[in-house]
């Protein structure tokens, strides 16, 4: 039997029992047989949630690793780049060639560097705006029963492990 039929099990009996259907006895003693069922699946999913978030934080930590490799390889890549550029300048080598492959100089297209931007004409400037809820202060607002037109206070649950 599955989470969901035992859920939906139980559900039913209690609705049987507000309808009248069953007695309470017969729901009480139904609950007793179903409610270990349903803690024995419950329990069976809290292991495999503790063993998925378990896989998450090693996958984190690998990331993480294998990131700080990737910019490592990066930095190295840059500076011998760079290296050889400046090699290929002072000597005034435009291109060299080999079996595998050719390194070449070739011009970057025109970089525009903006010194002080408040010296700029308005033309040349775009003005970019954002807005941000303040979460913080509505949700103490809305706590002291102020009522604010398009938010709510939203209450869920989680299931926690200790």
């Amino acid at each position: 039997m599955k989470l969901y039929e035992v859920n939906h099990m139980i559900v039913d009996l209690k609705n049987k029992l507000a309808s009248g259907e069953l007695d309470e006895k017969t729901v009480q003693d139904t609950l007793e047989g179903v409610l270990p069922i349903m803690e024995e699946k419950a329990k069976n999913i809290s292991a495999m949630i503790l063993n998925l978030q378990s896989d998450i934080r090693e996958l984190k930590l690998a990331e993480e690793r294998i990131m700080k490799r990737r910019k490592s390889a990066e930095k190295s890549a840059q500076w011998w780049n760079d290296y050889l550029l400046h090699s290929m300048e002072t000597c005034d080598v435009k291109e060299i060639k080999t079996d595998e492959f050719v390194a070449k100089l070739q011009r970057n297209p025109v970089k525009v560097v903006v010194e002080d931007i408040e010296r700029l004409p308005s033309k040349y400037v775009v003005v970019k705006t954002s807005y941000v809820a303040n979460k913080k202060l509505l949700r103490k607002d809305m706590k002291e029963g102020e009522k604010i037109a398009g938010v709510e206070l939203l209450k869920s649950n989680r299931v926690s492990f200790k």
